[in-house]
């Protein structure tokens, strides 16, 4: 198809306001969009911002407090300015207008453009959530670790558009669903602070042997003790399978990408062969983790096997502690000591944790009756959070 024929392809939605008619027209991107390349002056105090996935967010809060110099190179994004990052590790993009109410800055390396004769909140959705621009850009990978998406690539695009009008009425509509997520997100980011510092309260702080809260009936019960993860449980090795084991069905092998925001999914799985050798089968409440990975972030990742699981076991990444007391032990492992010993072993060895060492991890504890009252605790508000975010979540 030639240019001039894809100019006149003309399509309509299965899905439609009754007061339009008129045909959707393929056009190119650039006829609406311009690049801004106003750099901040190194006199000028901007407040820095990253565009990331979940929005622009101070680049300080982003980083963990580290700030990025304006050093006149940055650039400039003012209110209503689209900018994105233009390189992705998995083809996918993310495009954010500057909503903040003010001018403000961004790393360089962020493109910044502006729209005219189109809907911006029309082409933020059509940008974000379109399915012909997903596959637009995962054409762009070209080899390498990353997908580029340059400015000028980005305008050589050609999407179906509407008449104005009906691109403010599909963006209206769109951007009230937007606001019932965004609402829900919020929630299960107040979850996630609650549980947070209930933990914090439940747990003794670095140098304590009691925690600051403690159920009344326990208030009389003494210091608590430390003691090695060894004690609390044990290792259940991974198993090694070649391709030949693999099966379109069979035993389910357990991954990395299984666990997901401290539970398991089961939307990315491996079968083998049922009678493979040295298959360790997983238990309900065992808690998988991850020990190995090619992304430091991934290690140390945990979630507990949950009732009624189709028969299935771990790959030889992974590792499970099988424990007295799981659920109290799982609490243990979403805990800052917890991570700072994960953090601490990977600084010794590269991705990965050895499990002679993991089993000396050291924790302090009080009591199994007290260990149980802290579990259902703190599992009553993990079951809030997953059906939150379930909601969130939902296509």
């Amino acid at each position: 198809m030639n240019d001039k024929q894809t100019q006149k392809r003309e399509l309509k939605p299965r899905l439609r306001f009754p007061e339009f008619t008129d045909p959707w027209l393929c056009k190119e991107l650039r006829l609406f969009l311009k690049e801004y390349l106003e750099r901040v002056p190194s006199a000028t105090e901007l407040p820095i911002y990253s565009s990331t996935r979940s929005g622009l967010k101070l680049h300080r809060d982003y980083y963990d407090g580290r700030e990025l110099i304006n050093g006149g190179e940055n650039r400039v994004v003012p209110q209503g300015y689209f900018v994105y990052r233009h390189m992705s590790d998995d083809g996918t993009f993310k495009f954010n207008i500057n909503k903040t109410g003010q001018r403000i800055a961004v790393s360089k390396e962020y493109p910044v453009f502006t729209v005219a004769d189109l809907c911006s909140d029309f082409l933020l959705h059509v940008l974000n959530d379109g399915d012909d621009f997903k596959r637009f850009a995962l054409m762009q990978e070209k080899g390498g670790t990353r997908t580029r998406l340059y400015f000028n690539i980005l305008c050589s695009w050609k999407p179906l558009l509407p008449s104005h009008e009906e691109q403010q009425r599909v963006a209206a509509s769109l951007s009230s669903v937007d606001a019932l997520i965004t609402a829900e997100a919020r929630k299960l980011d107040v979850l996630k602070v609650y549980k947070n510092g209930l933990m914090q309260q439940l747990f003794p702080a670095e140098g304590q042997t009691v925690p600051r809260l403690r159920f009344r009936e326990f208030q009389d019960a003494g210091e608590w003790e430390e003691v090695k993860l060894g004690a609390l449980g044990e290792l259940v090795q991974g198993l090694t399978y070649s391709p030949d084991d693999v099966r379109e069905r069979g035993l389910l092998v357990l991954r990395s990408s299984n666990i997901r925001n401290g539970e398991i999914v089961l939307d990315d799985c491996v079968y083998v062969n049922p009678q493979v050798k040295s298959a360790n089968l997983a238990q309900t409440d065992d808690i998988l983790i991850c020990v190995r990975n090619d992304s430091t972030a991934l290690i140390g990742k945990n979630a507990l096997i949950p009732r009624k699981m189709p028969p299935c076991t771990h790959g030889a990444f992974m590792t499970i502690f099988r424990s007295r007391s799981p659920r109290f032990v799982f609490q243990l492992f979403q805990t800052p000591t917890y991570q700072k010993q994960v953090a601490a072993d990977l600084g010794a060895t590269i991705n990965s944790i050895n499990g002679s060492q993991f089993v000396k991890y050291k924790f302090f504890g009080p009591k199994p009756l007290e260990q149980q009252r802290i579990a259902d605790c703190l599992s009553s508000v993990d079951q809030l959070i997953a059906a939150q975010f379930q909601r969130v979540d939902a296509p």
